[in-house]
């Protein structure tokens, strides 16, 4: 289709995109743009050794090809790549965005529980064994608390078995996939707190969403969370830390005056992260290629 349509841009997006985005605009002489959510290394995990140190090779070897510029969705991505990547003129950092209409549309209610949420691929560089087991800590102080998971992943059942093994199961909702993202946002919306253990991000929209629809977030401090939330209220507790993690939930739901606050920081911060300002990033860094 590149080749009959004859773009003016080729832009390669995912490790799948990237290889014919890149053949076609040398053929084609077309500009050429690529987007970097993140890094193989960082999000494969289901292969071996091996495979993934193949994909690794390919993937930078497809990076430092020539491309017109390069759109990372945060900086922490971009350092992954490129050290120095301010000093390269090439190289756009353009945040996820936030989709307003639906945040709008969410008019639900706090749950009369205790509530804390969680939105993360079931995986294991995304710890949440971590918040299960920081919500057993939790629930010796708040007997009638209760966690939401949603997602699926290969450590569904071991995550199940930890909740029975911890005597949490009762009060910890597997929630599957679900495929509706305005009963997602109406699940974080109705939750007290949304908390993820994750120790690899790319950008993490789900803590930002969070904010838009008024829940307080507790983040691991990597990098990316405190690029992405810092501003916003987030509270962050050591990586891998359950006990530190317990501890800064009970301190934001036993606050009321402290919740409130974090609430309108996190409306406010949201606020930035709109599909209308990211796309508008993007076409000026289009037009930029395309002028010249």
């Amino acid at each position: 289709k590149a080749l009959l349509t004859k773009p003016d841009i080729i832009e390669g997006a995912g490790f799948f995109g990237y290889i014919p985005a890149y053949f076609a605009s040398f053929i084609n002489r077309s500009k050429r743009t690529i987007l970097i959510a993140d890094t193989v290394e960082s999000y494969v995990t289901d292969v071996s050794p091996v495979i993934k140190f193949l994909l690794s090779f390919i993937e930078r070897f497809i990076f430092f090809l020539t491309w017109d510029a390069y759109i990372c969705i945060s900086h922490t991505v971009a350092k992954k790549i490129f050290q120095e990547h301010k000093e390269n003129k090439k190289i756009h950092i353009v945040y996820c965005g936030v989709d307003s209409n639906l945040v709008e549309k969410v008019k639900t209610k706090k749950t009369p529980q205790k509530t804390i949420i969680c939105v993360n691929r079931l995986v294991s560089y995304k710890r949440v064994n971590d918040v299960i087991a920081a919500f057993s800590i939790i629930r010796k102080k708040i007997p009638d608390v209760k966690l939401r998971i949603v997602g699926i992943g290969e450590e569904l059942k071991s995550l199940k078995i930890q909740a029975r093994t911890l005597d949490v199961h009762s009060a910890v909702e597997f929630c599957g996939f679900i495929p509706d993202h305005q009963k997602v946002l109406s699940l974080i919306a109705s939750s007290h707190v949304f908390c993820s253990a994750s120790l690899v991000e790319g950008f993490g929209i789900a803590p930002v969403e969070s904010l838009a629809v008024g829940t307080p977030v507790v983040l691991s401090d990597i990098p990316v969370h405190k690029e992405v939330t810092e501003k916003g209220g987030a509270v962050y507790f050591k990586q891998m830390d359950v006990e530190d993690c317990a501890k800064k939930i009970l301190e934001i739901l036993s606050n009321s005056k402290n919740y409130l606050k974090l609430q309108k920081m996190g409306y406010s911060h949201a606020s930035h992260y709109t599909w209308d300002v990211m796309s508008a990033k993007t076409e000026k860094i289009y037009e930029s290629l395309y002028s010249n």
